[in-house]
């Protein structure tokens, strides 16, 4: 975008709605937490944090609170004063700062000479410098160079913008060097997407749970059972006493016939109840449509496994067969995770990585051709099954011949007998077949969870020391004020300007479309992927600068510029939506727009947590500073560079003369 000829501009109108893929909360990290009853010093420490994290409000608030409480020192001057002027110009400090300074004096103490002393001493000899063009930079420069590193970088940070023209111009080239070099420290490429990913879930398995049978049907079947041992007992008492030698023959190849088949055929039984088992959880079903929104557990991990089926897959011509052959177990397994995690207050994002498990042992055994192995391993073998056949035609064979005999020796005993024998014992044994055979299953299975349970459990642990090194919220923040610094030089070569040519710039940044999202507890959410956008006001109007960031890589997708007047801002404003998001909106007096969704849709604090939790992020977000800037714009004009100088002309005058009073 570029200015026209009368100085106005086309904005681009932004898309008010930010996709989030995915969205993380460290609730396990307890980084920005206080205690129920905080002490001044940890009201302090956590100040101190929250400036360190780029959120400069929270910060003056907690650490003024605790320096009104009594706390005092070196250090908790030097921080009281960054936090004051942080992410501020001259400019910018309104009459609502007039009594903080004053109380200056009052409320902070310096003593001795220790680098936290010094530190306080150079942020006053920078601020006398504000109301002079002709300052000693040079001695000024030496007493930063000189300064301890940690100060020196937190004064480089905080104070850039909040410096007299020569330093300005001075320290930026150390700005800018300072953040090219802090933009890929820390190994950033490699660890940046670890923030995003959700603490594992701990690793769970469906077990095998063995058919419920009633006690009064265990009795039945107990009963049955010995009823079908008294009928043939009592046949064979019929054919020992009235039969002939053959018909006792026939009785004892029967009963031979009979203890052979049983184990022969539980044998086979088994086999075909694993065999069936297996393939019911291989066969090819449709993947389900859910019924359930966008953002549910069932829906996410949906898409879980349709993104990791399509990165596993092969690249050659099999790449059908392998999306064919393993939808089935899938399918199962998908199954399995909604079953045992869907109840549990678990996050999707904390299952995915046993998604990304399961599928990748699936590519495993696809790809060395186990994935069927239990068809070879359940085949009942040849020899089972004849002997099964064999023996059971015996039994019948051999048992009929029997019954025969005994019933031309007693009819009536040996009537009572088969009419026991097969109306109760046969139904009775094949009960009790069934529930062995299940027992036996189950037992099977149980061991092949165990096994998977394992086999989890060591991926889990692999994920966690993968994860060993994940960013700190310090960290990310660190990165992101210096993707801004290396932005705003990039605004300045683009625009050839000085950094004291600025009269004064914000910042805005917000989620970018499809980006991941995360936070630790009571933190300012952090995005894979953002919108900054920067404005850089001059006396000639405001340049703004427009980019899409990838966090992980540091580069701009887009960039897009604009140029226009002071009186061309017709309106700024922020607009709270109904589903809790918060959208910044520019108007122009030519009719262009820019929205911007600074934070996506909204969601509940965590335990604990306070319900005004995004404040913290639009803080970190630039959002205050940048509309207090922007509005005063609109509703001034051109006019507000003259009368932004004055009123800060007067609060310099205020501001030194507090510093000198404090340091006398």
């Amino acid at each position: 975008m570029t200015a026209d000829e009368g100085g106005t501009t086309n904005v681009a109108r932004d898309q008010a709605h930010v996709g989030i893929q995915a969205e993380v909360i460290h609730g396990d990290v307890h980084l920005y937490q206080l205690p129920p009853e905080p002490t001044p010093r940890e009201k302090y420490d956590l100040g101190v944090l929250y400036l360190d994290g780029g959120a400069p409000s929270q910060a003056r608030e907690l650490i003024h609170d605790a320096v009104v409480t009594g706390l005092q020192g070196n250090d908790v001057s030097f921080h009281w004063l960054l936090a004051f002027f942080s992410g501020r110009t001259k400019r910018q400090l309104s009459d609502e700062d007039l009594p903080l300074i004053e109380a200056m004096p009052r409320l902070l103490r310096v003593e001795g000479d220790d680098d936290w002393a010094r530190g306080v001493r150079l942020i006053g000899r920078l601020l006398e410098s504000l109301d002079t063009e002709d300052d000693d930079t040079a001695g000024v420069m030496r007493e930063l160079d000189d300064l301890g590193d940690l100060q020196r970088r937190k004064i480089i940070r905080h104070l850039e913008r909040f410096l007299a023209r020569p330093l300005q111009d001075k320290l930026w080239s150390r700005v800018l060097k300072d953040a090219e070099n802090g933009q890929h420290a820390g190994d950033r490429a490699q660890r940046v997407w670890k923030f995003f990913e959700a603490e594992p879930a701990p690793a769970r398995v469906r077990h095998p749970q063995e058919r419920r049978v009633g006690r009064v049907t265990r009795l039945m079947v107990g009963a049955g059972i010995v009823v079908a041992v008294a009928a043939i007992a009592t046949i064979g008492v019929v054919v020992l006493n009235g039969g002939g030698g053959l018909e006792l023959m026939w009785f004892t190849l029967s009963t031979a016939g009979f203890t052979v088949w049983m184990p022969a055929y539980l044998r086979w039984h088994y086999r075909n109840e694993c065999l069936d088992r297996r393939e019911a959880e291989h066969l090819f079903r449709e993947w389900p449509s859910s019924t359930a929104g966008p953002g549910g557990f069932t829906a996410k991990v949906d898409g879980y496994f349709e993104d990791y089926v399509a990165k596993y897959a092969p690249d050659d011509t099999t790449a059908g067969l392998w999306l064919v052959q393993t939808a089935g177990v899938c399918r199962t397994l998908r199954d399995e995770i909604l079953d045992i995690y869907r109840e549990q207050r678990v996050s999707p994002e904390s299952v995915k990585w046993l998604v990304r498990h399961h599928v990748r042992d699936v590519r495993r055994r696809w790809s060395d051709g186990s994935l069927f192995d239990y068809r070879t391993e359940f085949r009942t073998p040849l020899v089972v099954r004849a002997t099964a056949w064999l023996a059971g035609s015996l039994a019948v064979t051999a048992g009929t011949a029997a019954v025969v005999g005994a019933v031309r020796a007693d009819p009536t005993w040996t009537a009572c007998a088969v009419v026991a024998a097969g109306g109760l014992g046969w139904p009775a044994t094949q009960a009790w077949i069934r529930g062995h055979v299940d027992r036996l299953v189950v037992a099977r299975e149980e061991a092949d969870a165990q096994r998977r349970l394992a086999e989890a459990r060591t991926a889990r642990d692999a994920w966690l020391l993968r994860l060993a090194d994940r960013p700190t919220d310090l960290e990310m923040a660190r990165w992101l004020e210096c993707d801004r610094k290396v932005l705003l030089n990039d605004g300045l070569r683009h625009y050839r300007l000085k950094a004291s040519s600025v009269i004064a710039h914000a910042f805005l940044e917000a989620p970018s479309a499809r980006c991941r999202r995360a936070r630790v507890r009571k933190g300012p959410w952090r995005y894979s992927r953002y919108t900054l956008v920067v404005f850089l006001l001059t006396r000639d109007g405001v340049r703004q600068i427009r980019v899409d960031l990838d966090f992980e890589t540091t580069h701009y997708r887009r960039q897009e510029r604009s140029n226009y007047r002071f009186d061309a801002v017709a309106a700024v404003h922020v607009e709270d939506t109904i589903d809790k998001r918060r959208l910044f909106e520019l108007g122009l007096l030519n009719g262009h727009s820019m929205t911007i969704d600074v934070m996506g849709p909204g969601t509940k604090p965590l335990e604990g947590e306070p319900p005004n939790l995004s404040e913290i992020t639009f803080d970190a977000a630039g959002l205050y500073s940048t509309l207090d800037m922007l509005e005063a714009v609109a509703a001034e004009g051109k006019g507000w560079v003259s009368e932004e100088k004055e009123r800060a002309e007067m609060l310099t005058k205020e501001l030194t003369d507090a510093i000198g009073s404090l340091l006398s």
